[in-house]
């Protein structure tokens, strides 16, 4: 996404009017799944050079849709900062658009160091093979499924 043009292609901007602060890419992904299919079948052999500005038109349409989020909790809940985590935060686009919100609304903004940024599923994943190292595996026909577990219990 980084050598396309974001403005390229017009991708939905999910729930941007709703009240909450909560958000779902369900729907931009199904819009992007039939864009890309389209476009696939009237490129042909093309497809692959729109590539970078249709990420890149993607990768903005997701970052406008979590700083908006961003922006009107802080307005609204009034924190003294915000912290951005997980993996999401080792994201350069998300990163550069969050601090310019932030500056205008005078509200510290806080990144982990990139290297930091992991995702979560690779912690899960992790723990997953130490457990397998030691032996410690589960049948699938009768795993019981737990997920609020804490790691380590």
């Amino acid at each position: 996404a980084e050598s396309g043009n974001p403005a390229a292609y017009d991708i939905p901007r999910p729930m941007q009017y709703s009240k909450d602060y909560n958000f779902s890419f369900s729907g931009l992904k199904t819009s992007c799944l039939y864009q890309t299919n389209d476009l696939r079948k009237k490129l042909g052999e093309n497809f692959a050079k729109i590539i970078p500005d249709y990420c890149a038109s993607a990768q903005e349409a997701i970052v406008d849709s979590v700083v908006k989020k961003a922006v009107k909790a802080t307005k609204n809940l009034r924190p003294k900062f915000v912290v951005l985590g997980g993996g999401v935060a080792a994201n350069k686009r998300l990163r550069v658009k969050l601090r310019g919100a932030f500056k205008k609304l005078d509200v510290p903004m806080y990144f982990p160091a990139p290297a930091l940024s992991t995702d979560n599923g690779a912690m899960i994943a992790l723990a997953g093979y130490h457990k397998y190292l030691r032996g410690e595996l589960s049948n699938v026909k009768t795993l019981q499924r737990t997920p609020s577990l804490i790691i380590g219990q």
